[in-house]
C-alpha cells in the first residue's frame, strides 16, 4: 500500500533556500564542449563466437558501420552490424553481446523463436520503445524485425506485396528499408530508399499493425524540395531518421544536404543544411548552414539535434534555438584523439548517430587503417559541481538527521549532465554522478544538473561526515549529521501527517475504493482527505525509526514488512496508542499501523508524536480527527 500512495507524493522535491532559484535560473554562458573516446569495434579478440560476445566491446570487431545505433532507457547501446547480419547490445558497463541473428546466417527464418539464432539479412536501422522492444530494418529481407523483451522475433511489418497506401503491415511490400524510429506512443516510422532517382518513403505503423503513407512522393518529378507543403508531396532521401519528445520526426537527407523535419500535423521543413553542400555556418542559423552528405541524425530529450555531417568529417550539433555548431571533428579524415577533446578529435566516416543518457551521444566510425566499424561516444565536459549551502536535506523528513537508508536530496549546480531517474535496485553511478556519505557510496534514483535524490548507504557512524559528489567536471564536498534514529513523519504539508485510512467496504476516494487519505476533510490541501474516526484503521509513514529485523539492505529495491528492532511507541494527542505494526514495507520507507482508533483522542488537528531510541519525532505533526 505504501507505494500506491506515494505515488500521488514522491516527485522532485523544490528547495527554496534563498538565492538557490537564482542559482537554478543562471544562464549557461557557454557552448557545450565533449571529450571522445571508442566504446564499440575496432578489436581482434572475436572469441569462440567470432564476434566477442562477453567480452569488452572495445576488443570485439564489428563489420563497417553502415548500421544504425539506438540507447534504450537503461543507458544499454545497440548497434546493427551489418556485415555481420547481427544485432549487438553494449551494457553501460561496456560488456558486448548478439541480441539478435545469427552470424553463420543471412536469410529469413526464426519467427517466434528466439532472436539469437533467427535470420537477418544486412540489417540496417534500430530501434527501440518505451517498453524496451528492439526493431530491426532487416534490409535485404525487406522487413522490420521485431526482438521483445523476452527475446522472441517476429515480423511486424512487410514480407507482403501490397503496394496500398493504408493497410495490415504485415501484408505490405518494402522496398530496402534503411530506418527506423518509434515514438512516445508507440508508433513506427519506417524509411525505404526506392532507388533510381525516386524519392525515399516513409510509412508510420501505428501500434494496431495499420500501416500508412507518411513522408515521401511516389510522384515525379523527384526534385521537389516540399518544405512548408505536406510530408508526402516532397521529394526526399534518406538515411536515418529520428523522432523527438513531441512526435517530430527528423530525416538526414544525405542526397541534399539537409535535416528535414516532419510535424506532428505533416507539414516537412528543413532545419539544418541549404543549397550549399560545403561546410559553413558555424555559431549561425542552421538553415543556412552548409552540411556535406549528413548521413545521421539524433535528437535529445532536450531538443537538441546531432548531425553526422558525413562529408565534413565532423558531428553538428543544432541548438532548440535554431543555432549550429561543430562539436566534434576537424574537417579532416582519420580516428584520432580518443580521451581528448572532440572538436580536436578526427573522424573518417560518421554514418549514424545516437543519443544517450546524460547529454551521450554515440556515432559510427571506420578505422581508417583497415576499414573496420567502430562506435565513438562524446561525453559532455561538466563544469565543477557544487552543493549549495545546507542543501543536503531529507526527502521526506524535516529532521536535520539523516538515517542509514534514509531517502536524501542534494541541491546545487552541475551536480550531473542531465536528468535520469532509475527503477529497481539502485546504483551507484548514474550518468557519470556519483556520491558517496562518510566514504561509503551511495544509492542514486533520481539525477539532475541541479538536483540528486539517493539512498544514504548502511552505515554504523553518528555526528558530521562528509558527503562528496563526484562527475567528470570534478567533486564537490559537504557535510551532513548522520544517526541511528531520526524519527519523522512524512507530511502531506507542513504539519500534517502522511497516511491513509483503509477501506474494507470499497468506499475509498483512491486505490480503486481500497483507502483514503488522513487529512482535514475536504480539499484544503489540494487533494480530497478524510478525517480520521474511531475506529477507523490507518497507516501512517515517514522514515528514520532504526534498525530494522531481518535488515534491508540500503540499494535495493523492497517490498515486504521487516519489523524495526527497537520498539516504538506513539501518542495521537498525548494518549498512548500503540502500533500493531511498525517496520520497513518499502525501501527507505517506514509505515505504522494503527487501530481500530479508540475513542476519546478528540477532534480536530490533535498532536501525533513517535519515540524510537529514545528519539522522539518533530512535535510539531498533527493527525486529523472527527
Amino acid at each position: 500500500m505504501i507505494a500506491t500512495f506515494f505515488s500521488h507524493f514522491r516527485r522532485v522535491r523544490i528547495y527554496t533556500v534563498l538565492g538557490f532559484a537564482a542559482l537554478l535560473a543562471a544562464p549557461l554562458c557557454r557552448a557545450q564542449s565533449y571529450t571522445i573516446t571508442t566504446v564499440a569495434g575496432g578489436g581482434s579478440s572475436a572469441g569462440k563466437d567470432g564476434l566477442g560476445d562477453g567480452g569488452p566491446a572495445v576488443m570485439a570487431p564489428l563489420a563497417g558501420n553502415d548500421g544504425g545505433l539506438c540507447v534504450d532507457s537503461s543507458g544499454n547501446l545497440y548497434i546493427a552490424d551489418t556485415g555481420d547480419n547481427v544485432i549487438r547490445k553494449v551494457t553501460p558497463a561496456g560488456v558486448i553481446s548478439v541480441v539478435a541473428g545469427d552470424i553463420n546466417g543471412g536469410g529469413y527464418y526464426g519467427d517466434g523463436g528466439p532472436a539469437v539464432g533467427a535470420g537477418l539479412n544486412q540489417p540496417q536501422g534500430v530501434a527501440v520503445d518505451s517498453a524496451g522492444n528492439l526493431y530491426s530494418a532487416d534490409f535485404l529481407n525487406l522487413r522490420i524485425r521485431k526482438v521483445s523483451t523476452s527475446g522472441t522475433i517476429t515480423t511486424v511489418a512487410g514480407g507482403g506485396m501490397s503496394f496500398a497506401l493504408s493497410g495490415p503491415a504485415t501484408q505490405a511490400y518494402l522496398s530496402s528499408p534503411v530506418a527506423l524510429a518509434v515514438d512516445s506512443t508507440g508508433n513506427l516510422f519506417i524509411a525505404s530508399n526506392l532507388g533510381g532517382g525516386a524519392s525515399a518513403q516513409i510509412h508510420k505503423v501505428s501500434p494496431d499493425g495499420t500501416m500508412t503513407a507518411f513522408a515521401g512522393t511516389n510522384d515525379p518529378p523527384f526534385t521537389h524540395l516540399g518544405d512548408g507543403g505536406p510530408a508526402t508531396d516532397a521529394y526526399i532521401t534518406i538515411s536515418e531518421l529520428a523522432v523527438d519528445a513531441s512526435g517530430n520526426v527528423y530525416i538526414a537527407d544525405a542526397g541534399q544536404g539537409r535535416i528535414r523535419r516532419v510535424s506532428t500535423s505533416g507539414i516537412i521543413t528543413t532545419v539544418a543544411g541549404s543549397a550549399s553542400m560545403n561546410y559553413s555556418g558555424d555559431g549561425g542559423p542552421a538553415t543556412s548552414a552548409g552540411l556535406n552528405r549528413p548521413s545521421g541524425v539524433a535528437v535529445d530529450a532536450t531538443g537538441n539535434i546531432y548531425v553526422a555531417d558525413t562529408g565534413d568529417y565532423r558531428i553538428r550539433k543544432v541548438t532548440p534555438d535554431g543555432t549550429i555548431t561543430s562539436i566534434a571533428g576537424t574537417g579532416k579524415p582519420g580516428n584520432s584523439g580518443d580521451n581528448g577533446p572532440a572538436a580536436s578529435a578526427t573522424i573518417n566516416t560518421a554514418n549514424t548517430i545516437a543519443a544517450g543518457l546524460g547529454g551521450a551521444i554515440y556515432f559510427t566510425d571506420v578505422r581508417a587503417s583497415d576499414g573496420d566499424g567502430l562506435v565513438r561516444l562524446l561525453s559532455p565536459v561538466l563544469a565543477a559541481p557544487a552543493i549549495s549551502p545546507g542543501a543536503v536535506v531529507p526527502l521526506f523528513s524535516a529532521s536535520p538527521t539523516i538515517q542509514p537508508g534514509e531517502w536524501v536530496s542534494i541541491f546545487g549546480s552541475n551536480l550531473a549532465s542531465g536528468a535520469t531517474s532509475w527503477n529497481g535496485d539502485f546504483p551507484t553511478s548514474l550518468n557519470g554522478t556519483s556520491v558517496t556519505i562518510n566514504n561509503r557510496p551511495a544509492y542514486l534514483s533520481y539525477v539532475s544538473p541541479g538536483q540528486i535524490n539517493l539512498q544514504a548507504p548502511d552505515d554504523t557512524a553518528a555526528g558530521s561526515v562528509s558527503v562528496v559528489v563526484k562527475t567528470s567536471g570534478g567533486t564537490a564536498t559537504s557535510t551532513v549529521t548522520l544517526g541511528q534514529f531520526g524519527p519523522s513523519f512524512c507530511l502531506l504539508d507542513g504539519k500534517h501527517v502522511a497516511g491513509i485510512i483503509l477501506r474494507s467496504d470499497g468506499s475509498g476516494a483512491y486505490g480503486g475504493g481500497t483507502y483514503d487519505i488522513v487529512g482535514p476533510t475536504g480539499t484544503s490541501l489540494g487533494y480530497k482527505t478524510v478525517a480520521a474516526r474511531a475506529g477507523d484503521v490507518i497507516e501512517l509513514f515517514g522514515v528514520g525509526f532504526g534498525p530494522t529485523n531481518p535488515t534491508v539492505l540500503a540499494g535495493k529495491a523492497y517490498s515486504g514488512a521487516a519489523p524495526t528492532t527497537n520498539p516504538v511507541q506513539l501518542s495521537i494527542n498525548n494518549v498512548a496508542v500503540p502500533p500493531a505494526f511498525a517496520g520497513i514495507t518499502s525501501a527507505g520507507l517506514y509505515q505504522l499501523n494503527v487501530g481500530p482508533l479508540p475513542a476519546g483522542l478528540g477532534t480536530g488537528d490533535v498532536k501525533l508524536q513517535a519515540t524510537v531510541g529514545g528519539v522522539q519525532t518533530p512535535s510539531a505533526v498533527v493527525i486529523s480527527l472527527q
